[in-house]
C-alpha cells in the first residue's frame, strides 16, 4: 500500500532519520489517522440523528425535549444554554408528530405560578433558537399549549412580543401571526405564517406565556406542574400545487384558445 507519508527529498529532520525508524513513524502515523476516521465515521451517524427533531401535524411518533426555567422564563435551543446559545434543527417530517417541549422548573420538576402574581409569577418568556432542517422548505409555524389555564400574550404594541425573526433579528418576509383563545380542554395556541423559508434558515422566536386560570373573572387560581408545549412546521400540500398548477395552465389554454379564434375571424370575413 502506498504511504500517506511519503519522503520529502529534503534534508528536514525526519528525512534524515534511518529507514527503519522512519517506516516505523509512518506506520504508527497511518494507524493514529485511519483510527481517527473510523471513530467520526462511528460517531457522526449518531450525533446527526440527535441534532435533528423531525416534527409535523400527523400521528406519527413525537420527539419530547425538556427545558429547565432560568429566571422568569424559558430558552429552548439545542441544549447548549446555559453554557452557550445554541440552535435546535428542526425538519418537517410527515410521518413524525409533533414536537412535544416539556417546561419544567429550575431543577427539572414543577414550576408554580398565580393568576394574580401573588406568590408566584404569572408572566413567563419563553424564547427559541430554531434552524430549519431536512430539505423542505417552510410556510408556518405553530404552538399550542397542552394545558388549560394557559395563553399566548399579544404584547405586540408594548413589548413587540411575540416575535419571529431571523437569528439576526431582521424580519421574516410575509409575517402574519394569528392566536386561539385557551377552552376549558386546553391552553391557546398561536400560528406564524411567513413567505418559504430555506432549509438552513436560522430562527429566533419569543413569546410570553400567562397564566389566567380556568376561570379569568375568578382570582386566586394557582398552577403547580410543567407545561407541554405541542409545535410543528407545515407546508402546501402537493395536491393543493397541483391543482393550482392544472388551474393555471387550463387558464391559459383558454386564453389562448380565445385569441386563435379572434385571429381568424377577420379572415374568415375576407374569404366571404
Amino acid at each position: 500500500m502506498k504511504s500517506a507519508f511519503p519522503a520529502c527529498g529534503s534534508s528536514c529532520p525526519f528525512c534524515s532519520l534511518s529507514p527503519g525508524i522512519r517506516l516505523l513513524f509512518r506506520r504508527r502515523c497511518e494507524a493514529s489517522a485511519f483510527a481517527a476516521v473510523m471513530i467520526g465515521v462511528i460517531l457522526w451517524p449518531a450525533i446527526a440523528a440527535a441534532a435533528t427533531i423531525g416534527a409535523s401535524v400527523g400521528p406519527g411518533p413525537s420527539t419530547t425535549t425538556t427545558f429547565n426555567l432560568a429566571g422568569t422564563g424559558w430558552v429552548v435551543d439545542d441544549g447548549s444554554f446555559p453554557a452557550s446559545f445554541g440552535t435546535q434543527v428542526i425538519a418537517y417530517d410527515p410521518s413524525a408528530g409533533p414536537w412535544d417541549k416539556v417546561l419544567a422548573g429550575g431543577g427539572g420538576g414543577d414550576f408554580a405560578a398565580s393568576d394574580t402574581g401573588s406568590g408566584a409569577l404569572m408572566l413567563f418568556s419563553v424564547t427559541e433558537f430554531l434552524t430549519i432542517g431536512g430539505t423542505t422548505p417552510w410556510t408556518d409555524w405553530h404552538e399550542s399549549i397542552l394545558q388549560a389555564g394557559w395563553r399566548w400574550l399579544d404584547d405586540r404594541a408594548g413589548s413587540g412580543e411575540p416575535s419571529f425573526t431571523f437569528s439576526s433579528g431582521a424580519p421574516i418576509p410575509g409575517l402574519g401571526i394569528t392566536f386561539t383563545d385557551p377552552t376549558a380542554l386546553g391552553g391557546g395556541k398561536i400560528d406564524f405564517t411567513f413567505d418559504p423559508l430555506p432549509v438552513g434558515t436560522h430562527l429566533k422566536i419569543t413569546k410570553r406565556l400567562i397564566f389566567e386560570g380556568l376561570d379569568p373573572l375568578l382570582p386566586g387560581e394557582t398552577f403547580l406542574g410543567k407545561l407541554d408545549l405541542i409545535e410543528y412546521p407545515t407546508v402546501p400540500e402537493p395536491t393543493a400545487q397541483v391543482l393550482a398548477l392544472s388551474a393555471a395552465v387550463l387558464a391559459l389554454a383558454a386564453t389562448t384558445a380565445r385569441r386563435l379564434k379572434r385571429s381568424k375571424i377577420p379572415s374568415q370575413r375576407r374569404q366571404a
